[in-house]
């Protein structure tokens, strides 16, 4: 089970990322979210652009789907996907 080590906080990005949340680019020197967690003696950390960020903060906090979508299972693209499925535009 993964453990957050630092919850998400606004960072300036030295290089391009990739937004765990819908996949984009996140272009280097933009602001965007990370969070660190470490699972199994690894330390990984994720990026969500301010967009993906938003919208877990207003949608997915409390979510039936909560611990499948971006527990464990927080697999790139999940949260565009969701936005779909809801029919939220970007």
């Amino acid at each position: 089970m993964a453990v957050v080590l630092n919850d998400a906080h606004l960072v300036k990005t030295r290089k391009d990322h990739i937004c765990q949340g819908c996949g984009e680019t996140i272009p280097k020197g933009s602001e965007c979210y990370v969070t660190t967690c470490a699972d199994g003696g690894k330390a990984y950390s994720f990026y969500e652009c301010k967009e993906c960020r938003d919208y877990f903060a207003k949608k997915c906090k409390g979510c039936n789907d909560y611990d499948f979508c971006l527990g464990e299972n927080y697999q790139i693209g999940i949260i565009q996907r969701c936005r779909q499925e809801n029919g939220v535009v970007r």
